[in-house]
Formats: C-alpha cells, structure tokens, sequence
C-alpha cells in the first residue's frame, strides 16, 4: 500500500472531537458523545449559586461549589478565630457541634477550668460509689468483663468525671481502657439512661456527693 492509500485509510478510521477539532481514538472505541475529555467537561460544568463559577464538584442541594460549601461550613467564620479554643471545650465535654455552635453564637461564657486545679471527685472514688450503686466490685468494673452491670458503670464514670473536667485519656489510663472507648460510653449513655433510667439518678447522686 502507497502511503497516499495509507494515510486515507488511516484518515477515515479516525474522528475529530465535535468543539475542538482535537483527533480522537479510532472509530471503534470513540466516545459517542463525538468529545475529548476537555470538552465534555467544560460541557459537564455546573454553575456556582454563590460565586457564580464553572466546576464540575458533584451535585449539592445548595448548588454552591466545594469552596464556597467549605467557607458556610467553617469554624472560623462562623464562630470566629478568637473562640475556637471554647468550642473545642464544649465538644470535650460532651456537646454535639451544631450544640457548641450555636452556644458559641450566642455568646455565652465558656467556663474553663483555672490552673492546675484537681477535680472535685477521683476515678477510682467514682468507680466506688458506681460499683456500690450497681452492687458490684470495682475490680470486676476495671476488669475486661463485658456484663451489663460492669460497662453500665464504666459509662457512669466517663460521664461523671467528663463533667468534672478530666480528659478522656486520663479516665481511659483509670479503668484500663482507650480514650476511644470512653467517648464510645459517654456518647452512648443517654440511649443507655433510656433504657435504664437508674443510671440518670445514679450519675446525679455522684455529682450531688462530690
């Protein structure tokens, strides 16, 4: 075959992108839309509600692209930069985020804990008064076992000493658990306190007695 002949046939197997002219693949694994990649996303492109550009973010209720989304969502534009340190707080004691927030906007007083002060109950106290609430040992409350009884208490004091200003780490190295299983407890106490209202009284009576 003549390169003349060559080049028609080579000429005939190919396309050409439908806005750009750009060449495309042969015949057989061309897009059917008859685009390149570029132009089928410039095509594919949404308009931003907000900011009124071009960009191909999936598609939001609010119509607003991924910058503008991150900028209403923000911490620091809503609640600004000088209070961020409250709403860490309030998430540490136990607040959801949209609870924190809104305490935040309001602008009420966080109060935060002064100094070196030590809290008005210990662990192993409120593992005490929990263990004696629910007639069970602490050894049995500080041990691996998995009862009702013994997580009931568990969750009685993360709640209790979270009110009381101590890390999650911290009451974690008491009852020989990780800082994760005790957010899991005292996220995980009203649902508990539902079912059994005794914990409600019992958490009370331990922050009436410190």
């Amino acid at each position: 075959m003549c390169a003349h002949h060559y080049n028609e046939k080579r000429r005939a197997n190919m396309r050409c992108c439908a806005d750009c002219g750009k060449t495309l693949y042969k015949r057989r694994t061309a897009p059917k839309d008859g685009l390149c990649q570029p132009c089928r996303t410039i095509r594919n492109a949404r308009t931003c509600r907000e900011c009124g550009a071009k960009h191909t973010d999936h598609a939001r209720k609010s119509g607003r692209c991924n910058i503008c989304q991150r900028k209403s969502i923000s911490l620091r534009s809503r609640i600004g930069e000088d209070r961020l340190r409250d709403y860490y707080l309030l998430r540490q004691r136990g607040m959801s985020r949209d609870q924190a927030v809104a305490h935040i906007e309001a602008g009420l007083p966080v109060v935060r804990k002064i100094g070196n002060c030590v809290p008005k109950i210990t662990t192993m106290h409120a593992v005490q008064m929990a263990g004696e609430a629910l007639a069970i040992t602490p050894e049995e409350i500080l041990s691996t076992s998995r009862f009702t009884a013994a997580v009931d208490c568990r969750a009685i004091v993360a709640v209790v000493m979270s009110r009381n200003g101590v890390s999650l780490a911290q009451i974690g190295r008491r009852l020989n658990r990780d800082h994760t299983s005790i957010l899991h407890l005292r996220q995980t106490f009203p649902k508990r306190a539902a079912q059994r209202p005794a914990l409600a009284k019992i958490v009370e009576t331990i922050m009436e007695a410190a």
